[in-house]
């Protein structure tokens, strides 16, 4: 038996395994990365986009604890116009938002949420603001509006 021990030939190894193609794990893993990164990106862009909104809504809040304070109603409206167009060009931009004024400018925020909050009453007067028999809105009745349109208008 001793003779037939030298005629063995060595062990033959199978081809080394190459790198190409991936095992199906490596492609679960490629498109769970990619669907995370799509995520994050997605997060960031809204996160980044909300931050007029966090803005806007503490200034809100500021301006009627003002007026609570000060009880001026022409200032407190004025103040709210004036953060509605900033907050309405943050999300629209500038050459949607600036050129509109009066009924047309409450038409379009309420086109902007799901149920109209402008064009009805006790606010319907607020875009006749200039004419002398016009009945202006309250800023108790003004600010839950403001409010509301901030936190839901779509983007």
């Amino acid at each position: 038996m001793n003779g037939a021990l030298p005629a063995l030939r060595d062990i033959h190894l199978p081809p080394p395994v190459g790198w190409w193609p991936p095992a199906p794990g490596w492609w679960l893993l490629a498109l769970l990365l990619i669907a995370t990164a799509a995520l994050l990106v997605r997060w960031l862009r809204q996160h980044r986009r909300a931050g007029y909104r966090r803005a806007a809504l503490s200034t809100a809040t500021a301006i009627f604890h003002q007026w609570q304070l000060d009880g001026d109603d022409d200032v407190y409206r004025e103040a709210a116009l004036q953060l509605l167009k900033q907050a309405a060009v943050a999300a629209y931009g500038r050459h949607t938002v600036a050129s509109l004024s009066g009924a047309a400018w409450f038409e379009f925020l309420d086109s902007k949420v799901s149920a109209p909050l402008f064009c009805r009453p006790p606010l319907s007067g607020w875009a006749e603001r200039y004419r002398p028999d016009a009945v202006q809105p309250s800023p108790a009745a003004i600010h839950p509006v403001l409010v509301k349109w901030l936190k839901r208008h779509r983007c």
